[in-house]
């Protein structure tokens, strides 16, 4: 699909246009202005994208007070270990949130918005040896 990056595009600013309405709103206001953004979308034969939209605007709306940063660990990891990857990440300008997962043997993966990820976890360790010794 040829169009797909200029779909993306459009997608991308009506979020961005909706998270700039909504910011600061009222809940009154804000429903009001969700009404007027479906009847627009109607309008323009674009309510087929708006699951994108809300997928979007989602990850804009958990940005605007900063890039936000999913820290995945093990249940394991110490209270004072947790601090010190919050006080960095926050010092850098990222909002931190955090999750367990079972399935982590060791170690941690913090994932920056969409764009990167720091993979310290065993799983990817032992992936990088068992790469580098069959190579």
């Amino acid at each position: 699909m040829k169009n797909m990056p200029l779909l993306q595009n459009k997608v991308k600013t009506y979020a961005g246009v909706l998270v700039g309405a909504l910011d600061g709103k009222t809940e009154s206001e804000a429903a009001l202005i969700v009404e007027r953004f479906n009847t627009l979308l109607k309008k323009r034969g674009d309510l087929k994208i708006a699951g994108r939209i809300l997928q979007a605007f989602k990850k804009l709306w958990a940005q605007k007070d900063g890039k936000v940063a999913l820290v995945v660990g093990t249940q394991k990891l110490t209270d004072e270990s947790k601090n010190k990857i919050k006080v960095s990440l926050e010092k850098k300008g990222f909002v931190v949130k955090g999750k367990s997962d079972q399935a982590i043997l060791g170690g941690i993966a913090v994932f920056i918005g969409d764009d990167f990820l720091i993979d310290g976890t065993i799983r990817n360790k032992i992936k990088r040896l068992w790469l580098e010794f069959n190579k």
